[in-house]
């Protein structure tokens, strides 16, 4: 709508000039008709900066001259103050944020050391909170769920686990989830942002446990090949 205002009085003001210069003079109709043009797309330009159109699965945030408003707008059609008011859209659908370059050492709980690659977690913003994070939460899109909080989440997991359970997706996995709907309840608050589910694609030892387990299992057949 916005462009078409624009288009009406920018088809207006060619109109004059085109008249200016074949005719050499403008009459008292002509006046008018050109006074309703710019008027009509001024009316028009105002109105398309008046409404906001939030779709599905978002929620919108009102910004008075910068100042965030409480309350959050739903999805749908939303009136606005033009020029002095802007809405911004914030994602509340099930959002992925990956770790891929990330590595992560921890210990189990019989001290060997594990590192942890290839994380994503699943996570979700409540509609009702959407306000509060814009709020509170400088840049949340990078800094929501940063890595050193996911990073703790899954080295406290971790630690919990012995060097068998801590390469079991079923094990870690689930735990990890835990700590870090933990750690975001502590940090933000319940119910604002929901941890739908953690992946942790690789879970590997240091070179000297890969090797003792080497050693032991060449041992194990050792034995059962000379009986």
């Amino acid at each position: 709508m916005f462009l078409i205002g624009a288009g009406i009085i920018i088809f207006t003001l060619v109109k004059r000039i085109i008249s200016k210069v074949g005719t050499g003079y403008n009459d008292e109709k002509k006046t008018k008709v050109k006074i309703t043009g710019y008027l009509v797309g001024l009316i028009v330009i105002i109105l398309s900066s008046s409404f906001v159109i939030i779709p599905t699965g978002y929620t919108g945030i009102k910004k008075t001259f910068g100042q965030i408003s409480k309350n959050t707008l739903p999805n749908g059609f939303n009136f606005k103050v033009p020029v002095v008011q802007t809405v911004e859209k914030i994602n509340n659908k099930q959002q992925d944020i990956s770790f891929e370059d990330t590595t992560i050492s921890s210990e189990t709980s019989e001290r060997n050391e594990v590192f942890f690659s290839g994380i994503t977690v699943t996570f979700r913003i409540n509609p009702e909170k959407s306000a509060w994070i814009a709020a509170n939460i400088s840049d949340y899109e990078s800094n929501l769920l940063n890595e050193g909080l996911i990073g703790s989440a899954i080295k406290s997991a971790a630690k919990t686990l012995t060097p068998i359970d801590v390469t079991n997706r079923g094990k870690i996995e689930p735990i990890a989830q835990e700590n870090i709907q933990n750690s975001i309840n502590d940090k933000y608050g319940k119910d604002v942002i929901y941890i739908n589910k953690v992946v942790i694609n690789n879970a590997t030892f240091d070179k000297e446990y890969n090797e003792k387990i080497a050693k032991k299992q060449q041992a194990q057949m050792d034995y059962e090949n000379s009986r």
